[in-house]
This record gives structure tokens, sequence and C-alpha cells, in this order.
């Protein structure tokens, strides 16, 4: 076998390689129970520093999580950053309990991001998709 036949037979393994790590951490971000570490950090965050209640709960996928300027920017709104990774709606629905009805928030800020169009989910879901606020 020549030295180009094995190197195009390695650079196909490691892409192969590649796409099925790719394609698990895609399908791990879909998945609820992903983001449990993330909600659990805010849950201890909130033993330590208590938010104050009422404020306005900003919560979403990444854009909202990166805003580190958040507090600052909103002046002299009160606001709370509760966003995670790259989660989609339906996680941030399933969190809610903990993540934004505990804050008794006067208002919510959940901005649709492309998270949430996904293959399994497809174009209608993600537009139709909103997030339960009434407590369970």
């Amino acid at each position: 076998m020549s030295k180009i036949n094995k190197i195009l037979r390695v650079c196909a393994m490691l892409f192969l390689f590649a796409c099925s790590v790719a394609g698990y951490v895609f399908w791990s971000l879909g998945k609820t129970g992903f983001w449990e570490s993330s909600i659990r950090r805010f849950e201890k965050a909130d033993l330590v520093h208590p938010p104050k209640l009422g404020g306005i709960v900003f919560t979403g996928s990444s854009s909202i999580n990166f805003w580190h300027t958040l507090a600052a920017d909103m002046q002299p709104l009160d606001v709370l950053n509760r966003g995670f990774g790259g989660s989609q709606i339906a996680q941030v629905n399933h969190y809610a309990h903990r993540i934004v009805i505990p804050y008794r928030p006067e208002a919510v800020v959940l901005p649709r991001a492309r998270n949430n169009f996904s293959p399994r989910s497809g174009l209608i879901p993600a537009l139709t998709a909103g997030i339960n606020l009434c407590p369970q």
C-alpha cells in the first residue's frame, strides 16, 4: 500500500471519529439532563447570595450565559442572568421551576436563538415553542 493511501485512510478514520464525537455532543446537548450541573451551580450560588425577588430574569442559551455585563447594561433595572450553555427553549421550560419561578420575576427575557432549530425538532416546533411559567 502506498504512503498516500495510508495517509488517506488515517485521515478518513480521523474524520469519521470526529463526526461521531460531534454527533454525540449535539445529541447530548438536546437532552434535558445535560444541563443539570449548570442548574445546580445556580442553586448553590443562590444559597450563598440569594438574588432579589421580583426583578427581570434573563434566561436561555449562551447569548445570555456569556452576557457578563448584563447587570451593568440594564441598570437601574434589577436583573438576574440564568442563561446556560447552548440550551433550547424546551430545556429552559424544563428547568423554569428551578431557575425562573423561585425569583417571582416581574418579567422574563428569553431570546429564541438558533439552538432551537434542530433536525430533531424541525422549524415549526421551534417557532411555536414557548416557556410554561405556570408552577406545577
